[in-house]
């Protein structure tokens, strides 16, 4: 991580989600016709709708004035990109895949430029436009790379095209019909709503009245916004003020107040991997391995948090563990892995993956096995793993991400 290159130690770091921080700014400075949230018990969802990704959590207000993620949040690749994605592949219906790579490599800043103009649209268009849609591209450029690339001119380009009753061109603006340019919204618009209604079906939202907070930079995209708002009659869909920097200001509430969220949920089960006697009844025949003599299995997954587990602030879960059974053993490896599944019992099961380890070295190494402690502290936006040698007190420390 370029934290750790920059030398920032991991005390003096705190990391703040996005939809968290969102959340902090939402209370903070709640916009008109939401200060509803402020309130005692209120519940309510926060949309986090930035470029690349759509992220959501939902909270509920305590009675301390913390806030309580009462689901595991939720995210998906259907940020402002993806519809970026589908204008681009619009382009190359019309144009062919051979002028874009011609333009971007020829012509950079044509190149930006025509997705730079698509951008100021796709924010300002509203879900109910009819007739057509400008946008502005670099004509120059594309009549130039037609003719040489597509030996025929741009016109010509444009009427073969299988969409050409949709689009005209006018100087340098092309015209696209509103229900195709909507069309491009829609797969993405879809996959919001739909993530939408799975975390309000999962927090027991879907019937109750309540707040829908958009915010970050695509949460201002009109289109996005009304289809939410048509798809939640029942609850009050808001994009908070200044979406794009909400989270950002949100940050910086956050690291005045860190234990702002009190409780989370565990968006997976995390694990450490042990060896353990082997045991016919449960564990296959083929993972069976000898170890001085002994019939050990090794890559075992040992769990210590369930995914959909509650972990309030500061909360302390503590694991015993010996040393491996071979002799003068100089030192102890803790591989710690995550995975979405709630049981699972290997480590190299598909859907488990490492997250980090810990070496704990062991002083003046003997034959005889020693007594180690694993205690993990969670309900932070890190959890940290400390390893102990209890026969000296020996200990090492690290902290590890919360995969989002």
């Amino acid at each position: 991580m370029f934290i750790q290159k920059a030398g920032i130690p991991d005390e003096m770091l705190q990391i703040a989600l996005e939809p968290e921080a969102a959340s902090v700014y939402c209370q903070t400075f709640p916009s008109p016709g939401s200060k509803g949230i402020t309130k005692t018990g209120s519940k309510y969802v926060i949309v986090d709708i930035g470029g690349g990704t759509v992220d959501i959590t939902v909270h509920e207000k305590l009675l301390d004035g913390k806030l309580k993620e009462l689901v595991k949040p939720s995210g998906a690749a259907w940020g402002g990109t993806s519809v970026d994605e589908a204008f681009y592949q619009l382009m190359i219906d019309v144009f062919g895949q051979q002028v874009l790579n011609k333009m971007k490599s020829d012509c950079p800043s044509c190149h930006l430029d025509l997705l730079r103009c698509f951008e100021n649209v796709k924010r300002t268009i509203h879900s109910d436009k009819k007739g057509f849609v400008n946008i502005r591209v670099p004509y120059v450029s594309l009549y130039s790379l037609c003719n040489s690339e597509l030996k025929t001119n741009i016109n010509d380009v444009i009427r073969s095209c299988v969409l050409s009753n949709e689009l005209r061109l006018l100087g340098d603006k092309l015209r696209i019909d509103a229900s195709l340019a909507l069309s491009l919204f829609n797969t993405t618009s879809d996959n919001i709503i739909w993530l939408i209604k799975s975390v309000l079906h999962e927090s027991g939202l879907n019937d109750m009245e309540g707040y829908i907070l958009l915010v970050a930079s695509f949460s201002e995209c009109k289109v996005i916004h009304e289809n939410v708002q048509a798809a939640f009659e029942n609850h009050t869909v808001i994009v908070q003020e200044d979406p794009g920097a909400a989270v950002l200001k949100g940050a910086v509430l956050f690291g005045y107040k860190s234990d702002y969220i009190s409780s989370r949920v565990a968006k997976y089960t995390y694990g450490i991997s042990v060896t353990v006697d082997f045991d016919k009844n449960i564990h296959a025949e083929r993972r069976k391995c000898n170890v001085e003599g002994k019939e050990m299995c090794k890559n075992v997954f040992d769990s210590f948090m369930k995914v959909n587990t509650h972990n309030p602030l500061g909360l302390e879960i503590e694991k015993s563990y010996v040393t491996f059974v071979e002799k003068f053993q100089k030192s102890c490896l803790y591989r710690v892995f995550y995975t979405e599944n709630k049981n699972v019992k290997y480590i190299d099961e598909d859907g488990c993956n490492l997250i980090g380890e810990v070496t704990l070295d062991i002083l003046n190494p003997t034959a005889h096995v020693r007594e180690m402690k694993a205690i993990f502290l969670f309900g932070d936006t890190e959890f940290s793993l400390t390893t102990v040698v209890v026969e000296s007190g020996y200990k090492v420390k690290k902290f590890f991400e919360i995969k989002d």
